[in-house]
């Protein structure tokens, strides 16, 4: 409950602070980041709500956070393909899971790095009547 308590608002910040910035991939990535981090259940197959954002994100300009989620996610495929290894306790499966972490987390700093520091984007919601 306590991991719920503390990813709930830091992921509707960061969707809603992504709206805000026009960084809709990047606030995609550092909401699913922070709510991957503060699971209890880290299950593999999750790590593909990256890629979404990740595509948005490149397209939108902002490549470290897309880039860092494409490592995120290899990293992760690394490992899956030899969880026997992971589950049997081998040094290498195990780094490789740490390592992946590790960047999750770097992912989420990231992406809240980027999206503090954009400018909020004012909606121009005025029709152009200039083209009528």
């Amino acid at each position: 409950v306590l991991m719920f308590l503390l990813a709930a608002p830091l992921c509707l910040w960061s969707v809603w602070r992504g709206v805000r910035t026009a960084h809709l991939g990047t606030g995609w990535l550092a909401g699913v980041s922070a709510l991957l981090l503060l699971s209890p259940l880290f299950s593999a197959q999750f790590v593909g709500w990256l890629a979404p954002g990740a595509a948005v994100a490149w397209s939108e300009g902002d490549r470290r956070p897309a880039l860092m989620a494409a490592v995120t996610i290899a990293l992760t495929e690394i490992f899956w393909n030899r969880y026997d290894a992971v589950l049997g306790g081998a040094t290498a499966a195990l780094a490789t899971v740490v390592v992946r972490n590790l960047a999750l987390g770097a992912l989420l700093v990231l992406a809240l790095r980027t999206l503090a520091r954009a400018s909020v984007v004012e909606a121009d919601l005025q029709p152009d009547l200039a083209a009528v």
